[in-house]
């Protein structure tokens, strides 16, 4: 797993993980629950909320994280935004369940 890939400077900026996010989203055992953990900690850094539905965050978003947590990027249609994975993901961002 690497920390960066080829991504553009703004996908570099805003959405590479520091070695210790990389750390807590590789503790997950699913290539799906990786993916997501790290699509929530990174979009929640950015927005300061969780995205609520899939399409917010765009394919090479998807693919530049699943690239540094070892995932297959299709992985995160299998991850349940409402899912007891994502809650707990959710929870130690320090947010509240929905």
């Amino acid at each position: 797993m690497s920390s960066k890939s080829n991504g553009t400077p703004e996908l570099e900026a805003n959405w590479t993980l520091e070695s210790g996010e990389r750390k807590m989203a590789c503790e997950a055992v699913t290539g799906a629950n990786r993916l997501g953990f790290a699509v929530l900690y990174k979009y929640f850094q950015l927005y300061g909320r969780f995205p609520e539905k899939r399409t917010l965050l765009a394919p090479q978003i998807v693919e530049y994280l699943a690239n540094q947590v070892g995932a297959d990027p299709v992985s995160w249609a299998d991850f349940d935004l409402d899912g007891r994975s994502a809650q707990t993901d959710r929870s130690q961002r320090g947010a509240r369940p929905i």
